[in-house]
C-alpha cells in the first residue's frame, strides 16, 4: 500500500470521526481541530518522540 493510499484511508476512517468528535461533543472550533490533529499527527511520526 502506497504511503497516500495509507493517509487517505487514515483520513476517510480515524480522522473523520475524530474530528466530528472534537467539534460536536468538545465544542472546539474546526480550525483547533484541525491544529490538534496535526499536532497528533506530528508526534506519531517523529522517532525521536518517547511517550
Amino acid at each position: 500500500m502506497k504511503l497516500s493510499e495509507k493517509f487517505g484511508a487514515l483520513y476517510d476512517d480515524a480522522w473523520t470521526d475524530a474530528f466530528e468528535y472534537l467539534i460536536e461533543k468538545k465544542k472546539l472550533r474546526p480550525n483547533d481541530v484541525i491544529q490538534f490533529l496535526l499536532e497528533c499527527l506530528k508526534v506519531i511520526l517523529n522517532p525521536n518522540c518517547y511517550l
